[in-house]
């Protein structure tokens, strides 16, 4: 099982907070680069994540880069602010 967290982003999101301490991730403009983390979640028990996120949250598909893979994009479904 990998469990590493590796550095990437996202282009055309920015992140912002809610409430006061809620880190979220937003659409932004075309240029915006949202910093983050990519977790692979290759278990069942990996998707505990979808019961601890509110409904203030959706998955978007989106394309995310790795910053230490300069091969491209992978593609993701990271949790989406829902304004």
């Amino acid at each position: 099982m990998n469990t590493d967290l590796k550095e990437a982003y996202i282009l055309g999101s920015s992140v912002t907070s809610w409430a006061g301490k809620f880190k979220a991730l937003i659409d932004g403009p075309a240029e915006a680069v949202a910093n983050g983390w990519l977790f692979h979640v290759e278990l069942t028990e990996h998707e505990i994540l979808l019961y601890y996120e509110t409904n203030k949250y959706k998955f978007v598909r989106c394309d995310m880069h790795m910053k230490d893979n300069m091969e491209g994009a992978v593609q993701g479904l990271p949790f989406r602010f829902v304004h």
